[in-house]
């Protein structure tokens, strides 16, 4: 398992548009993914489990990778949110 705090940093949070990046991102990896954020869990490959959380610009949310690809995930999520998931 692997575990990282990130900020987000999308202008309007995590909408529809880089909730779907995030997936997109996720969906090839053979590992478990995961955000965790106000002690709820979303699963990584849902765009509705990930817009449902409600996040915002500027919170922290941690993500969780288990499998034999968790290495690859976080690294990609890592980018991901880091480069600000293009500002969509």
């Amino acid at each position: 398992m692997i575990s990282r705090t990130l900020t987000i940093k999308t202008e309007n949070g995590l909408h529809v548009r880089p909730a779907g990046a995030l997936v997109s991102i996720c969906r090839p990896f053979d590992a478990d993914v995961m955000l965790k954020f106000n002690e709820t869990e979303y699963n990584l490959k849902s765009v509705l489990g990930i817009v449902s959380a409600g996040i915002k610009y500027g919170d922290a949310v941690e993500f969780i990778c288990i499998g034999a690809q968790a290495k690859e995930a976080m690294a990609a999520i890592e980018e991901a949110v880091e480069s600000g998931l293009n500002d969509f």
